[in-house]
C-alpha cells in the first residue's frame, strides 16, 4: 500500500509529480509560510515533522494544519465505485400468488435478476 502522506510531502516539497489541486499547494504554502513555492530545507523538515506528528496521533501544529492534513488525506483517497445494480420488472399475466403474496392481474414486481417467473411476464430492465 502506498503511504498516502510520504506521497503528498514529496508531491508538496518537489519530489514527485503527483497532481495536487492548486488550492491544496496554495494553502500548504500559507500554512507553513513558504514564499513563490520555493520551500527551505527547514519549511520541509517542519512539513514533514508535523506530518509524522499527524500519522502517528492526529494532531497538527495547528487546528488549521490539522484540517489542512485531512483534507488532503481524503483527496487522496481512491474514488469509492459506485456499484450499479439492475431490477428487472415484472407484471402479473393472472391472479397468482409468487413467494407467498397475492397479485392481482397488472400488478408488478421488481426482481434484481433475470428469471423465468410463472403467471408473470418480464417487462423492462430498470436500474438504480
Amino acid at each position: 500500500m502506498v503511504n498516502i502522506f510520504k506521497t503528498i510531502f514529496d508531491a508538496i516539497t518537489g519530489n514527485s509529480k503527483l497532481p495536487l489541486s492548486d488550492e491544496m499547494l496554495v494553502e500548504a504554502e500559507k500554512l507553513w509560510d513558504v514564499k513563490d513555492g520555493n520551500w527551505t530545507p527547514e519549511q520541509k523538515k517542519l512539513f514533514g515533522n508535523e506530518l509524522n506528528i499527524y500519522q502517528k496521533d492526529g494532531s497538527a501544529g495547528s487546528l488549521e494544519k490539522k484540517a489542512f492534513f485531512a483534507k488532503l488525506a481524503e483527496s487522496q483517497k481512491p474514488p469509492v465505485k459506485e456499484e450499479k445494480t439492475s431490477t428487472y420488472t415484472y407484471r402479473c399475466v393472472t391472479n397468482c400468488t409468487y413467494e407467498g403474496r397475492y397479485f392481482k392481474e397488472g400488478e408488478t414486481i421488481e426482481l434484481p435478476e433475470k428469471k423465468e417467473v410463472p403467471h408473470f411476464k418480464l417487462g423492462e430492465e430498470g436500474g438504480v
